[in-house]
C-alpha cells in the first residue's frame, strides 16, 4: 500500500527534511512503500522520489508573496496524484507525522480525511485516503474552482490545499476514524495510528512553542508524543 508525502525543498523550514525522513521511516517500518514528491532540489532521503510541480503554480506565483508560495508549492502537490499514480487509493499525509501501525485502506467515494476539529465536519487534509479514479474524473471542475480562488488572493485564508478540498467536496469527503489523524492536543490514544503534529513540532524550540501556541495546544501528552518522537528518530535514523 503506497503513502504519497510531498515537500517543497529547501522548505520553509530547515527540519522539514528531518520530518519527512522519520516520516517515511516509520511509514516503511509498519509496512507502508513510500513515495516522496518535491518540488525544487531533491531532498537528500533515502526513499523513491518524484519531482513535480503543481498545475496551479502560475496562478500561484502570481498570487502568492514568496514565502507564501514556498509553503503552497509543497502544500499543494498532493493534488498532483490523481495524474501521477494508477492506484485505486492512495494515503497521503504531510511529512509531521508518525507513523504507529498499519490501517487497511478504507473505501471512499472520493477523499477520507479525519475532521480539523473532532465534532466539526469542516476536514484536516494532512491525512488522506484519495479514490485516485474519482478525483482524476472530477479534476476539471475542481481545477476551475481552484484557479478562479487562487487568482482572487483567496489560497492563504484557505489554508491552502485544505480550505478548497472541503469546499469544493464538502459532503463528499468521507469521514475516517480518529485514529487515521491522531493529534497530540486530543491527549493518549494506544489505539491510535498515525500521530499527527498539528500545531507544535517536535523540533520547535520550547520559546517558539510558548510564543505561538496556546495552552490547550501543547498539554501533557504532546510533550510525551514529542519524546516518543526523538526516541524513534534516534532508533530509525541512527541520532
Amino acid at each position: 500500500m503506497k503513502v504519497i508525502f510531498g515537500i517543497n525543498h529547501p522548505a520553509a523550514s530547515p527540519h522539514y527534511v528531518e520530518y519527512a525522513s522519520l516520516a517515511i521511516a516509520s511509514a516503511r517500518q509498519v509496512g507502508y512503500e513510500p513515495v516522496l514528491l518535491y518540488d525544487g532540489e531533491s531532498p537528500p532521503i533515502d526513499v523513491e522520489k518524484i519531482e513535480c510541480r503543481s498545475r496551479f503554480s502560475q496562478e500561484m506565483r502570481a498570487a502568492l508573496r514568496p514565502d507564501e508560495y514556498r509553503i503552497a508549492a509543497g502544500a499543494m502537490l498532493r493534488l498532483e496524484i490523481p495524474f501521477l499514480f494508477d492506484d485505486e487509493y492512495v494515503l497521503y499525509t504531510d511529512v509531521d507525522v508518525l507513523f504507529l501501525r498499519r490501517l487497511e485502506m478504507p473505501t471512499v467515494v472520493h477523499w477520507g480525511m479525519v475532521p480539523e476539529n473532532r465534532a466539526e465536519s469542516y476536514f484536516n487534509s494532512g491525512v488522506s485516503v484519495m479514490h485516485v479514479p474519482e478525483l482524476r474524473e472530477t479534476a476539471p471542475g475542481f481545477d476551475a474552482f481552484c484557479r478562479q480562488a487562487i487568482l482572487a488572493g483567496r489560497l492563504p485564508s484557505l489554508c491552502w490545499d485544505q480550505g478548497l478540498i472541503n469546499a469544493f467536496y464538502s459532503e463528499r469527503i468521507t469521514k475516517l476514524p480518529d485514529i487515521w489523524n491522531w493529534r497530540p492536543y486530543w491527549g493518549p490514544n494506544p489505539e491510535a495510528a498515525i500521530l499527527h503534529f498539528h500545531g507544535p513540532k517536535p523540533l520547535d524550540s520550547q520559546a517558539r512553542i510558548d510564543k505561538e501556541y496556546p495552552a490547550s495546544l501543547r498539554p501533557p501528552f504532546f510533550y510525551a508524543a514529542k519524546q516518543e518522537w526523538l526516541d524513534r528518530r534516534n532508533r530509525l535514523l541512527g541520532y
